[in-house]
């Protein structure tokens, strides 16, 4: 009798999303070792999600170069400024306004 894990099927890219973090770069296999644990997925499975993550432009590949080697990537959720928020674009003026009123 053979005896098989039991994975989800239907977890979606959006729901593996949670997995990264805004300030903090995980590897791909750090991903998916988190994508395992806390969805029961399989590798295979977890990279196409990171995949069709990074599409859409969810997640950020951050690349290091390594002497000798292939560059390091390392993944990176980016923020989604909806419209209530609004970007801070530093210009000098805005930049002298926060200066002055410390």
């Amino acid at each position: 009798m053979e005896v098989r894990a039991k994975t989800k099927k239907n977890v979606k890219p959006e729901d593996l999303i949670e997995l990264m973090l805004f300030d903090d770069p995980i590897s791909r296999i750090e991903f998916c070792d988190l994508a395992k644990e806390k969805h029961q997925i399989g590798r295979d499975r977890a990279n196409d999600r990171l995949d069709r993550l990074i599409t859409p432009g969810k997640i950020s590949v951050l690349t290091s170069p390594r002497k000798g080697l292939r560059p390091e990537n390392k993944y990176v959720r980016n923020r989604v400024i909806t419209n209530q928020e609004k970007p801070l674009v530093l210009t000098r003026s805005n930049l002298e306004r926060r200066v002055s009123s410390d």
